[in-house]
């Protein structure tokens, strides 16, 4: 890129911290007009998730890279606790409606940053793990990391900010307001921005992001299995033993003894498996939807040359932005509810499966959706939490929902445990699928390379 070109991303990246900053935290008088003008609930859900993603950024993307510092002159265990968080990350998405009334009461309050902040450091710890393999310079390595946490704050500030605000997205008397398609249009803006400022194109991201999957896939065997189960015993074991030297008193009091008892006194009356039935069920129907939409869409781009540029740009806003449309489309009462969470989990996948669909797209087909499947997990894990959270008599996300408000905390942390299993048994099969037989990636199989244009 010519000097002009740096200079002027430069400065609009400058232009647009400030204004982000100024929107989020900047006195009321001086953001009156705008007040005035975007109105009272669409003011102050995006002004909550500016604040929400810049500190959960700032913070997140601090403490996950300190951890990983610490964690790299140990390659074996690092790659242990790579494998560990590449689906550990997710659990503030699941973990919020069972936590969230036990800690505050209310599901607002300053500890909503500090939730925001190490939710967000997960990913920036994961992902400086698993970019070590790699031959990348640290300063390209720190770059990808960042960007990372750019969105993944993005993410968890949208989702806290869906969930702990429900007011502000529909009103005192749901029905009144419909404020969905305006905050997409917001964050559809941001991430388009975001995009063009790192030089990023969905292509270009894509075929970064197989070569990622890929090197995680080949550096993936059973001695970092094993790493990643020893963590999971030694966190278990020492939980237990802090609940039998500490107080048995607080509202956050439970165990891994007393969430055992728990699932073998919800086991006889199989409740517990019809609400897992349920959540498969629906987390099954969004995968399948938003996996033939993401084909079709594959498909028209490498047969018509001209859609490229324009589905590419599309696709970009496809990233985070739609869950904001979530709020209106409950409001408007799409699919009569019947497929309300699916619907939610169609939403929440469709960009992971899109992505890694296409950035392996010189890896044969079954391989291609193995891997696009294994990477939409975790989201439609989310989607379903909040999808079972919002409308639903049934699913492991209503257990979890039920539990917090009645401050069940073991029979929540069941389901959540639950759920969690269910997608790092799945991922496991999934990804143990693709390396197998004449399955497995080859080291000729490589990622097509960024376009020109991407990097100009």
């Amino acid at each position: 890129m010519n000097k002009s070109g740096l200079n002027i991303r430069h400065i609009v990246a400058g232009a647009f911290v400030v204004v982000v900053v100024y929107f989020a935290y900047g006195p009321p008088f001086l953001n009156k007009a705008l007040y005035a003008l975007a109105g009272d609930n669409f003011f102050r859900t995006v002004r909550g998730i500016m604040r929400v993603w810049l500190i959960a950024v700032m913070a997140g993307f601090l403490i996950g890279v300190a951890i990983a510092k610490l964690l790299s002159p140990l390659p074996l265990f690092a790659r242990g606790v790579a494998r560990f968080l590449r689906i550990v990350r997710w659990t503030p998405f699941l973990l919020w409606f069972v936590l969230a009334v036990s800690i505050a009461g209310s599901p607002r309050g300053y500890w909503i940053f500090l939730y925001g902040a190490l939710a967000v450091a997960l990913t920036p710890c994961y992902k400086l793990l698993a970019l070590s393999p790699l031959n990348l310079s640290t300063s390209e390595r720190l770059r990808s990391v960042f960007n990372a946490s750019l969105f993944q704050g993005m993410l968890i500030a949208v989702y806290l900010i869906m969930v702990a605000a429900v007011d502000l997205w529909m009103g005192a008397y749901p029905g009144a307001i419909f404020i969905g398609h305006k905050v997409f249009f917001v964050l559809a803006c941001v991430i388009l921005l975001l995009n063009w400022l790192s030089r990023e194109t969905f292509e270009s991201a894509a075929a970064d992001h197989g070569k990622v999957l890929l090197a995680e896939l080949k550096n993936e065997n059973w001695q970092s299995l094993a790493t990643a189960f020893g963590i999971i015993v030694a966190f278990f074991s020492l939980w237990q033993l802090l609940e039998m030297l500490g107080d048995h008193d607080g509202v956050l009091y439970t165990s891994p003894a007393n969430i055992a008892a728990a699932f073998l006194k919800m086991m006889p009356d199989n409740q517990l498996g019809n609400d897992f039935y349920v959540s498969v069920s629906e987390m099954a129907m969004g995968i399948a939807a938003s996996g033939v939409i993401a084909v079709i869409l594959i498909s028209v781009i490498d047969r018509i040359g001209g859609a490229k540029r324009i589905l590419d740009v599309m696709i970009q806003a496809t990233q985070i932005a739609p869950l904001a449309l979530l709020p209106d489309l409950m409001l408007l009462r799409v699919g009569g509810f019947e497929y309300w969470s699916a619907i939610c989990v169609a939403v929440f996948v469709f960009y992971p499966i899109v992505t890694v669909f296409y950035g392996l797209r010189a890896e044969p087909f079954l391989v291609r959706m193995t891997l696009a499947v294994d990477a939409a997990l975790p989201y439609a894990a989310a989607g379903i939490v909040y999808g079972e959270a919002m409308q639903a008599t049934a699913g492991l996300g209503f257990v979890m929902v039920v539990a917090g408000a009645t401050r069940e905390l073991d029979k929540g942390m069941v389901a959540f445990f639950v759920l969690i299993s269910l997608v790092a048994l799945l991922s496991a099969l999934l990804r143990r699928f693709a390396k197998a037989g004449f399955f497995a990636p080859t080291s000729e199989a490589e990622p097509l390379p960024p376009p020109a244009s991407a990097a100009a």
